[in-house]
């Protein structure tokens, strides 16, 4: 009976190490995927920058251009009133309709190179915003994995804690319910959006993050100010700042913890 219940044992600790050794190589797959994700949000950041550039190029094209209509207007304006006067001073207008001619057809040429622009410009658009979908497709498909992945680590980790309690506590799982229902009180920022005013953290849904939460932003440890939960995932959050000056304050990786809800 001695032998058997040795048996029982080794058996047991074998298999907690390999449920630890499971454990850790999926946590080291999720926080490859983290990584992953957040490089991901740093591309679309660098993109919409890049597309809000190509835009005010884009307006800028178009003010030029209505300047050409205008001065093609104009020019068309000075063409008539030429041909008013064209008897009395045949020789002279004809010279004036024939530079404002070429002023004309430069006018059109320079439309018709304003217009290419615009078009080309709107191209490079278009395949900016195709980008940035497939890179947000990207980032959705890497944030299922990260919940796949987290709840699979939870899964494991829930089975070596019952295996180690069944052994010494004859089944009981009261540490297990403490352990499941314990949320984090802290967290760090992953990604800040200078342009659209927000910031992106490690804390989500599982972490008991709700919208309108109000959370405490650290360097080191000095408090910097305050961002307002605006949307929450599984894993993560996006909050906006209380104050404007936060966007050139607050960097990634400063400490973040629930303030208030």
């Amino acid at each position: 009976m001695n032998r058997k219940g040795k048996i029982v044992t080794i058996l047991l600790i074998l298999l907690a190490a390999a449920s630890i050794f499971v454990a850790g190589i999926i946590y080291f797959t999720l926080e490859k995927e983290k990584g992953q994700s957040t490089a991901l949000l740093k591309k679309i950041s660098i993109l919409e920058a890049e597309k809000a550039n190509f835009e005010k190029t884009l307006e800028r094209y178009k003010s030029e251009l209505a300047e050409a209509g205008i001065k093609l207007e104009q020019s068309e304006k000075k063409i008539k009133e030429l041909n008013l006067s064209l008897d009395v001073e045949k020789n002279k207008s004809e010279q004036a309709v024939i530079s404002l001619n070429k002023e004309l057809e430069d006018a059109k040429n320079a439309k018709a190179d304003l217009e290419k622009k615009i078009s080309q410009n709107q191209d490079e658009i278009n395949s900016l915003k195709a980008q940035l979908e497939e890179i947000k497709k990207e980032k959705d498909t890497l944030e299922k994995k990260t919940k796949e992945t987290s709840l699979k680590t939870d899964v494991q980790l829930g089975k070596i804690i019952v295996g180690a309690e069944g052994a010494d506590a004859k089944g009981d799982t009261s540490g297990l319910n403490a352990a499941a229902t314990a949320k984090p009180s802290e967290g760090k920022v992953l990604v800040v959006n200078k342009e659209y005013a927000f910031v992106v953290i490690n804390l989500g849904l599982r972490d008991g993050i709700s919208v309108g939460d109000t959370l405490s932003v650290y360097q080191k440890d000095k408090y910097i100010g305050d961002v307002l939960v605006e949307r929450v995932d599984e894993a993560m959050s996006s909050a906006n700042f209380t104050d404007a000056s936060l966007k050139d304050i607050i960097k990634e990786n400063d400490r973040v913890a629930i303030k208030s809800r």
